[in-house]
Order: structure tokens, then sequence, then C-alpha cells
């Protein structure tokens, strides 16, 4: 998952993780099993091994796109699984060893002999040896259990079995309004949980459900739990979360000492575990314990993993027995240091579970520990979400970030990363001040020289230092006056074709020779609004200034990270019009009469309005202006518009009929038709912004809140349904023309 060198013996092993995530189903007589792929493999002599390794891929011809049927009974494959998992066999108890089984129905187990579980693990080439007495028991809880006893002695038999394989935290969740019912023993079984096919069924004949069951009958099933296994110590209780209700189990099996891994981590602190439970747990660990050459001090393998802390092993140890974590309880830096640890030990659901956590709750503290952070986040390529949380903060505080000493300890790789973006928010100038900064501090350039007295080299170390990174500034965006004055005192770490492509660029206006050009980055001008950000005032004005006349109405994606603030107030002079806010809704009043008093005779104006639960954004532009008029007005260069963030969760983009998607906005431009140009705009007092015949429509004085999209004059729908919607927000901008000169 992650690109960063590893420090431990098994370097290199943590980056083939990818490679084995396949997921497979097995359906084996109608009864599925869901694994990885590597699972299989990883018991090459077996016959499923042999099957889904590599060379015989292109053999296999799956049920569906990744389910494969197998005529074999499924009832006795939960042995066959077994073995994949844990790397062992458990056995279940003959029910004739145990007491009182007299009142349990018959239904109640399985109906299966060893001597076909021994040929159901010959024929798929299992070795296998058979014990002199069972194992320890293996017993699901079944849903047709109809009395509290039964029930209870069934979570006896799970926790028996549990107890056999290792320490370990036991969660019975019950669930309600359709999510779907499942024990989770924390065993070694990955991802998948033992199935109960309706906890209704279980329930139902104690005469109530869920927390009520738990609550009426938890103190009968502890008192049972607590005289059955004595060589338990445990905590039982209950809780709720959402539209979840567990019951908790904390065992801790005083016998278990049959651990077979010394794991060093940090400062010399040593961890003590089982070998199975790792490999089973973690595609890390099932790939690092599974070589030869492993040191070993007796049948003890001893593993060191100096570069994580010993608290955050801790938690991810408990973790991995547990199948739980409770993040809550957590210092801060101690669950963000779990992002490091979880990436590299392949614990794909935990490293998830932590970003999604940070981003939610930890905010404040990820803006405080932004450098940090940041770092972190470009150094794992699986951190995505809180990479794009970070650039999302530089993006609302580029000069504050810029600015800050702590930049200048940032590492290469982030710089380059951040020099590629075409919207840092701050001017290119600055950025080179910037860069020059980092570069004397990160060579071995004396940091309190004056640049009069650089040597030739110190002017050679500081171009080693930036070489990679000098071609990412975009100096013919800079004015020559800065440049004459800022850049060109660093010529001698310019490459040589660069210098004279500057050069004639600055001195004779001609285009340089060896280098491109590269497009001007995004920055701000005196943008203020609660609904859009600079970004979405670049795409509207290349529409305005008749940029993209190549297509009337279009769908046009372009790289905009999502900023979930939008009040921006700054100096960059990029965007070709000055937009100046002349109504708000929220601050002026939703009223057509205060939309008139606020935007009559203003010229040329641009419509944003927010619509509520949504990430839709529609408007439009009105050339001429409004001036309640009192009838229509002609003109065919108004446009009507509508745009999504790409990056916003669970958007559906199926409103857009030419779906260029990428990671930014997602604008769609509606021109109106050329036969229809004397009614693109409809302007009376006694409605609010109106174009086209319907096309975007505000007519109901009391209502001004309420409007609709109907698709009649201009060239498409911007919206997928013409339902009336609620506008959250609205904002009108006089559009004034920049002049640069």
């Amino acid at each position: 998952m992650s690109n960063r060198k590893k420090n431990s013996n098994v370097a290199d092993l943590g980056n083939n993780c990818s490679s084995a995530e396949q997921t497979i189903v097995l359906n084996v007589g109608g009864i599925k099993y869901e694994t990885r792929r590597s699972t299989l493999v990883y018991y090459p002599d077996t016959l499923l091994g042999t099957m889904f390794a590599d060379r015989n891929l292109s053999l296999l011809h799956p049920k569906n796109e990744n389910e494969y049927f197998l005529d074999r009974d499924g009832n006795l494959f939960r042995y066959v699984m077994q073995y994949y998992r844990t790397g062992k066999i458990y056995l279940s108890y003959n029910p004739s060893d145990l007491k009182d089984v007299s009142s349990l129905p018959s239904s109640y187990f399985p109906s299966i002999s060893f001597e076909e579980i021994e040929a159901e693990l010959d024929y798929f080439q299992i070795p296998f040896e058979r014990p002199s007495k069972p194992s320890s028991l293996s017993f699901t809880i079944n849903p047709t259990v109809e009395k509290l006893d039964q029930f209870v002695y069934a979570l006896r038999n799970v926790i028996r079995e549990v107890m056999s394989i290792c320490e370990t935290e036991i969660t019975v969740t019950f669930s309600k309004n359709g999510w779907p019912p499942f024990m989770n023993l924390g065993l070694p079984y990955k991802k998948e949980a033992i199935i109960v096919e309706d906890i209704d069924l279980l329930v139902k004949p104690f005469g109530c459900v869920g927390y009520t069951f738990l609550n009426k009958y938890g103190t009968d099933i502890g008192q049972y739990l607590r005289s059955e296994i004595p060589e338990l110590s445990w905590q039982f209780g209950y809780s709720q979360n959402r539209e979840q209700l567990k019951l908790h189990m904390s065992i801790t099996n005083k016998k278990a000492d049959d651990h077979n891994v010394l794991i060093e981590v940090g400062q010399g602190k040593t961890f003590r575990a089982h070998s199975s439970i790792l490999r089973a747990r973690s595609e890390y660990f099932h790939t690092a314990l599974s070589n030869d050459w492993l040191r070993k001090e007796g049948d003890m393998i001893i593993f060191k993993k100096p570069n994580i802390s010993y608290n955050a092993f801790n938690i991810i140890l408990r973790y991995i027995y547990s199948g739980t974590i409770y993040l809550e309880q957590l210092e801060d830096l101690e669950i963000f240091k779990l992002i490091e640890a979880s990436d590299e030990l392949c614990l794909f659901e935990l490293f998830n579970h932590v970003q999604d956590y940070l981003i939610t709750y930890k905010v404040t503290w990820l803006q405080q520990n932004i450098f940090s952070v940041i770092q972190v986040a470009f150094d794992h390529e699986s951190c995505e979400k809180l990479r794009k949380f970070c650039l999302n903060i530089i993006n609302e505080n580029a000069w504050n970030f810029f600015k800050s000493e702590e930049l200048l300890h940032i590492s290469e790789t982030v710089i380059s990363r951040l020099l590629k973006k075409d919207d840092l928010g701050i001017e290119e100038i600055d950025i080179w001040g910037f860069l020059i900064k980092w570069g004397i501090e990160n060579s071995d350039v004396p940091a309190e020289s004056d640049l009069e007295n650089f040597s030739s080299q110190d002017f050679s170390n500081l171009e080693k230092t930036l070489h990679n990174l000098l071609p990412l500034i975009r100096f013919f965006n800079i004015s020559s006056k800065d440049f004459y004055h800022k850049v060109w005192p660093f010529e001698l770490i310019l490459p040589k074709k660069l210098r004279q492509d500057l050069l004639s660029y600055y001195l004779t206006g001609e285009n340089p020779k060896y280098t491109e050009i590269q497009v001007a980055r995004i920055t701000p001008k005196n943008l203020d609004s609660e609904i859009i950000s600079s970004k979405h005032a670049i795409l509207i004005s290349s529409y305005i200034e008749g940029k993209n006349n190549n297509s009337t109405s279009s769908s046009l994606p372009l790289t905009i990270p999502h900023s979930s603030s939008h009040l921006i107030k700054d100096d960059g002079v990029n965007i070709p019009y000055r937009f100046k806010l002349i109504y708000r809704g929220s601050r002026d009043g939703f009223s057509f009469e205060s939309f008139h008093k606020n935007v009559d005779n203003h010229g040329p104006t641009a419509v944003f309005i927010k619509i509520a639960d949504s990430y839709e954004i529609i408007g439009g532009y009105n050339p001429i202006g409004w001036y309640s008029y009192g009838n229509y007005i002609a003109t065919g260069d108004s446009f009507i518009f509508s745009m999504i963030d790409l990056d916003e969760e669970d958007i559906s983009l199926l409103q857009f009929d030419e779906q260029q998607q990428s990671f930014g906005t997602m604008l769609k431009i509606s021109k109106v038709r050329p036969y229809f140009i004397d009614g693109a705009i409809f302007d009376t007092q006694f409605h609010g912004p109106c174009f086209g015949y319907g096309d975007i429509w505000f007519g109901h004085k009391s209502r001004p809140r309420y409007g609709s999209c109907t698709k009649v004059y201009y060239e498409q729908n911007i919206r997928d349904n013409e339902e009336e919607f609620y506008v959250e927000e609205i904002e009108v901008f006089q559009i004034i023309e920049n002049n640069f000169l």
C-alpha cells in the first residue's frame, strides 16, 4: 500500500499486498463462502491452492464475475475453510459427549460423522492426522433455538471454541432496520463472520428482541457462563451503537500459552503472539511469517518492527485478536500513528476506518498539525482521503501555509506534489520565494549568508537541492519586474536553455525556443462568496470570455479540489473578471423586491443558486443586466449552468448527459437557442431571476425560494428533473472586466 521504504527485515513484503486482494466466492452445494484468493494459494499443495494458482486462472470459468461453483457438501466445506484460514482443523465434540443433550432438539446438531469430514479433507488434499479425541467445540448458534437455556448453551460452546484458539473478544451483534445480522467472534477468519440467518427468529421466542432481550436476559446469561467456564476472567455487558445492538464478552484465557511469535517493536519492547492469527488477520504477516529465513530461537519466531511504536502496536495487536477498536478512547496522536502502522501491516479496514475517523471527528487537530499530517498523507499512496483533506486546508490557507517555518522541513516529495497543482491560490513569484527559502534550508548553503556573499559552491549546492523542483516553477507567469529583481539574481541555478528562453521572452517578447510555457495557476481576486470558490469563478469567466466557443453546450471537467469554505478575500490577478457581490439572499432577504433592489441597473451579472439538500449549484449569466423591464430581454450571449464538485461523496452524476469526469468540478453549460434569443432573459419586478421560458424560473412572489428548471429556450436541461426545488442560498455578482495593464 505504501511506497515508503521499510526499515524492517521484511522491507518489500508489504508492497505485494494489493495483488493478493482478489475476493472470490465459493458456492459449495448452495452455501456460499467468501474469501481471498491469497488465502487459498498460500497452501499450493492442496486442491484449491492449485486451482487458483496464477498459472491455472485462465482455466477457471466462474459462474458469475467472481463466483465459482463446487459440487461438494456445503456443511462439510466449513472444515476445509478452517484449514485455509487458520492452518488447523477444529472438530466438534460428539453430542453424546455433552451433558443435558436430551433437552435439545435433534436438529440442533449437524448430522456429520467424523469419517465424512476425514473423506472431505482428503478430497481437497488437506493434510490431516486423526486425533485420539476431538480438540474443541465448534457450534454456530442456530436461529431455530427456542429456549433461553439452549441459546446460552450454544453460546457457551462457541466461547470454548474461541478459547481453544486465542485470547479474544466476542461481540454478538443484533441488527435492526434491515442491517444484515451476524455474530462476529473475532476469530482469525479475516472479514468473514458467522452468519445468523435471521436474528429475529433467535430472540422472538423469548418475547422481545434486540436491546430489550439483552436487558432482560443479560444477568442470567452472565451467571450461567460464570458457573460453566470458571477458568475465564471476563467482563459482560451490552451497548447500543446507531442501528446495532451489541453484546460484549471480553475474554482472557488464562491457559493460552501456546504463542510462537515474539515481536520486538520500538525501543526493544516485546509482544507475544500466535503466527496463525497474525497471518490470517494481516496480509503483511501472512507473507512475512511464511519465509523460512525468519530468525528463530527453538520453535519461537523472532520478529522485529522497530519503526512501529510500542503504543501503536499494542493497539493494533488488540485489534488483530478482537476485531474491535475504540478510537474515541485514544489520544489524537495515538490515532494518527495508527495510519502508518495499519498501512504497513496491510490492515485495510482499520486503515480506512482511522482515516474516516480523523477527517470526521478530529478536524481541528488535523489543521493544527497540518505539516505532520500532509507528510504522512503523501508518503502513503493509500491515504487518498486524508490527502484530499489536507489539500483543501492548504487551498483555503495557502499564504499562511507557505510562509510557515514548518514548511522548510517538509520533504521534497510533498513540495513537488504541491508545485504541480494548478490552484495553489498564491502568486508564482511568492512560490518562487518560498522555494528558494526551502532550498537554502535543505542544502549546505549557510542560512545566514547574504545573496551578495554567495559563492559559486553555494549556488551549486542550491541547484543540486532544487534540481527536480525548478521545472515546476512557472517562470513565464512572473512579471518582468519581479523576474529581474527576484529571479535573475539566482540565474546560476537555472538551466542554461531556460535562461536563454527567459531572457528572450522578457527582452523581446518572443516565445521560448526550448521551454514550454505552462498554464498560469488559478489565484483568487476579491471573491466574497458562501456558494462558490475562485475556481468556479474561473470556469464561468472562461465562458463569458468566449474561450469555449467550439461547443455551444457541454459538460466541462476541471481539476478543482472541493473547498468546504468559500469565503475568499485575496490579492490574486488571474481571474479575467472581477466578481463583485451585490446580492445574497440570507443577507439581503429572500424576496423578489429585495432581489431587484440590489441587482437592477448594475450591468452584466452572474447568478449562483445553491439548491437545498444537495451538492448542486445552478445559475445563469445575464450579459445585459436586470432592470425590472417588464418583459423579455433579447441576447444571444447569455447561458445557464449547473455544477457539482466531483470529490463530494455519494453524488450521482446521472444528470450530466456528457459525463467527462475528473477529480474536480463538473460544469454543464447550456446556451440560448439561436431562434429563441428574443426570450433569453425574463425581467419583471414580479419575478426573481428567470432565464428563458422556464429554463430557470422563479415566478411565485409568495414563495420566492421555490424554483424550477424546464428546458424550452435553452439547448439543454441543466438538471435531471423538472421538479420544484428549494433554494438554500442565492448570490448575484456584478461582472466587471479586470484591467491587468
